[in-house]
């Protein structure tokens, strides 16, 4: 917040948990009493200790009162490969990393943790949905500049980005890849990132989570 200019935000991708197929869970509350009637502490393969998977899934087990230890990687995809090799019982991940994995088969996804569903898997319901308080702001993404960028040129960073949010193309290729577009003004970008920081700020104090 002291050294970047918010310009504008292009899209916010969500966080889930997924299994494997193998698992006999098809929602969040199936795999909580699942996990609870194991005689031992489940594990979840995340991206990066301490990054917003990682928050979330921890707070998710606190909050589900459930025995869990989350396993950090080097990245998502080696993640989701410990999850698909069965070496881990669950995994937090971002839609597009596991989407693929989904279709194949090979992975369900059981809940999305953001306020609302996510419009890249509208069939899938939020943790609230499913009976667990909480939920977490995803990956917010954006442009942003250094302090001290001209005014001009942010005004015109942002009626550019405004321009490309808006074209049909930008959002098929979007689509693509499994990104929502939601865009907002530099000013709604902001606010939306001290929300966040907030949360996250938090949920890593209420949990003792170590930033290293």
């Amino acid at each position: 917040f002291k050294d970047l200019v918010p310009i504008s935000q292009v899209t916010v991708v969500s966080l889930v948990i997924v299994v494997p197929t193998s698992n006999p869970a098809n929602s969040l509350r199936e795999f909580v009493d699942w996990a609870k009637k194991q005689n031992r502490q489940i594990t979840g393969a995340v991206s990066t200790r301490g990054a917003s998977v990682d928050i979330t899934m921890q707070a998710l087990m606190k909050v589900a009162g459930v025995n869990a230890q989350t396993i950090p990687f080097r990245g998502g995809a080696e993640a989701v490969t410990t999850v698909l090799g069965g070496n881990t019982d669950f995994a937090g991940a971002v839609p597009a990393e596991v989407l693929p994995h989904v279709k194949a088969g090979r992975l369900r996804i059981l809940a999305v943790c953001l306020k609302e569903r996510d419009p890249v898997i509208p069939d899938v319901p939020t943790f609230r949905e499913q009976g667990f308080d909480l939920s977490t702001f995803g990956a917010i993404r954006g442009v942003g500049a250094p302090k001290g960028t001209p005014d001009v040129v942010i005004d015109y960073l942002e009626a550019a980005l405004k321009k490309i949010t808006d074209d049909p193309e930008f959002h098929t290729v979007m689509k693509d890849i499994w990104h929502p577009v939601l865009y907002r003004d530099r000013n709604a970008f902001l606010q939306n990132m001290r929300e966040g920081f907030d949360t996250y700020g938090k949920l890593i104090s209420s949990l003792n989570i170590k930033l290293e």
